[in-house]
């Protein structure tokens, strides 16, 4: 069995995950939950292909979002391209990972991105 996991877009309450659960759980060899709270489907499933999973979730009338391509620090905003040991104190950039150059100013400068 491989497992998988969905980001579910539009459910607005508890019943909308049951429903998307439902019409997983529906396909042959699926077994499903959805969580409201973190818009996630975990999904363990046999030789099911993840467009006929995403087919079901916009059959019940949501829409699944695309997997997010992993961020890569290229350089910091001090020029050191070695990434830093601990996260980032900055809030508005979301970066995993701090810059090596701590100012202490909380700046969206700490990492530069492509």
């Amino acid at each position: 069995m491989s497992e998988q996991t969905l980001d579910i877009e539009g459910m607005t309450c508890a019943s909308c995950a049951n429903r998307i659960e439902r019409k997983l759980n529906r396909l042959p060899g699926v077994e499903a939950t959805v969580n409201y709270a973190t818009e996630k489907a975990s999904i363990r499933s046999e030789g099911v292909p993840r467009e006929d999973l995403v087919a079901a979730v916009e059959a019940a009338g949501y829409a699944v979002r695309a997997p997010a391509a992993p961020r890569s620090a290229t350089r910091c905003c001090s020029g050191s391209s070695s990434a830093p040991p601990s996260r980032c104190p900055c809030s508005c950039c979301r970066w995993p990972l701090p810059c090596s150059s701590r100012t202490g100013s909380g700046s969206c400068s700490r990492w530069a991105r492509p």
